[in-house]
């Protein structure tokens, strides 16, 4: 769908953006991880899949809260 292929595109470009590299491999597994819950064969296995995305999504903005923490200290 459009609203798809806008939300991969905006990720994308943040995640470009981004100099942290486990952020970015986040972001980039975040993106398979979301795209596998629409190609999974059934409910069951796209049920996991979106578990699977809370996680990543979790360790992304855990990463980032750290980021900005430590962003906090050199200021």
């Amino acid at each position: 769908s459009d609203a798809y292929l806008q939300y991969v595109t905006e990720v994308m470009l943040l995640s470009s953006r981004i100099r942290d590299e486990e952020v970015r491999g986040l972001a980039d597994k975040l993106r398979e991880q979301t795209s596998g819950v629409g190609n999974s064969p059934d409910r069951e296995a796209a049920e996991q899949q979106m578990l699977a995305v809370s996680y990543t999504h979790e360790a992304i903005i855990n990463r980032i809260g750290l980021l900005i923490r430590e962003m906090d200290e050199w200021a």
